[in-house]
């Protein structure tokens, strides 16, 4: 049963021949969608990195009081 979903699963990933055309907006829908992503990531970094960076504090301030506390 395996062979059979591993020899179904490589046909239908390599197909022997695609029937496809891309025009050249593609190429450049692809770099916006690529570039968007990049973009929107590293603006969410740049909008959270304060709390995150307040959250790990905090943890490392409870981790110093309950290590004080139990010597």
């Amino acid at each position: 049963m395996l062979i059979l979903i591993s020899l179904l699963s490589i046909l239908l990933i390599f197909p022997n021949e695609v029937n496809a055309y891309l025009d050249p907006g593609s190429g450049s829908l692809f770099l916006q969608m690529i570039l968007g992503f990049i973009l929107g990531a590293l603006i969410s970094v740049k909008v959270f990195w304060k709390q995150a960076v307040n959250f790990i504090k905090n943890l490392t301030r409870k981790k110093d009081k309950t290590s004080s506390n139990e010597q």
